[in-house]
């Protein structure tokens, strides 16, 4: 029953885009921009994960304090999304993930004057944010982008462009504190978070399809039954995933290991390699088959 209503849907919105071929142009100049941009954005965001409570620690915080900074970060970045959401159906994708990157890059060079830890968590929910609308923004942008009987495929390829700079970033930010301290860390960050911005404002403009005169109104601008579901796979795994990326390098160091570096790493690697195929397979049997195992 999962496997037929996915391909209906997909019919569906075969028929809705005007094209029904299975080599629909993926590559387009749009694609790889957003691609690259979001990597270059993930880039800067990873650096911080496991260099952010180290730096807070060294402010004096306690465990509950540097915990508190992700939960906060999270907490504000989830907060914006369904209102991103509204308005990016109501005013266009593009402008606002241009706001949403400049004011990222902003956050995260505040960070480089935050020396106590209730400044840190002040910048923290600005960041989160900042985070949760150029990520709803691109996100939204990718989904425009991708020929929907390519749709898995392409967010395969394009979370393969998330998963390089996990498997880079967070090694480039132990490396530049270990060397270098933590002011340099921000300003590279940063830096990266400006490049996103520039290869942002190459993109073209947005479709007529993803236009105001399609936004939803009422309670369904801000909320959609069908996504339940997929809301609570993707939280429960968040949770998970939240846990090990915040405490991971403070546990490294209380057994004594000085560079987790390469947990990341590998653990990107991983993701690399499994997400094409998962993608396909997604675009040709279902989301079932992918989702369960995957579980």
């Amino acid at each position: 029953m999962v496997k037929r209503n996915y391909r209906e849907r997909l019919i569906c919105m075969e028929h809705d885009s005007g094209s029904s071929s299975p080599h629909s142009r993926l590559w387009t100049k749009d694609f790889w921009l957003i691609s690259l941009a979001t990597f270059f954005h993930l880039f800067s965001f990873q650096m911080l994960t496991p260099t952010l409570p180290t730096y807070v620690q060294t402010l004096g915080a306690s465990e509950g304090v540097i915990g508190l900074v992700t939960g906060l970060f999270a907490a504000s970045a989830l907060m914006v999304r369904p209102f991103i959401g509204r308005e990016l159906d109501r005013r266009g994708r593009r402008s606002i993930y241009r706001l949403g990157l400049v004011l990222f890059a902003l956050a995260v060079l505040t960070y480089r004057w935050a020396y106590s830890p209730g400044w840190v968590l002040t910048v923290r929910l600005a960041h989160g944010f900042a985070w949760g609308v150029a990520t709803t923004a691109a996100g939204t942008i990718v989904t425009d982008l991708v020929p929907p009987e390519r749709r898995g495929e392409g967010l395969g390829y394009y979370g393969m462009f998330m998963n390089l700079a996990l498997a880079i970033a967070p090694a480039a930010g132990l490396y530049i504190i270990y060397h270098y301290h933590y002011p340099p860390l921000f300003y590279a960050s940063t830096g990266l978070a400006l490049i996103a911005l520039y290869l942002a404002t190459r993109l073209g403009q947005d479709r007529p399809s993803a236009t105001s005169q399609r936004a939803p109104q009422g309670a369904s601008a801000l909320f959609e039954p069908g996504a339940v579901f997929a809301g609570i796979l993707v939280l429960l795994l968040s949770f998970a995933q939240a846990g090990i990326g915040t405490f991971l390098q403070l546990h490294a160091q209380q057994r004594g290991v000085p560079n987790v570096g390469a947990f990341f790493t590998v653990q990107a690697l991983a993701l690399m390699c499994v997400r094409p195929l998962a993608g396909r397979t997604f675009d040709r049997r279902g989301p079932g088959v992918v989702v369960i195992p995957g579980l």
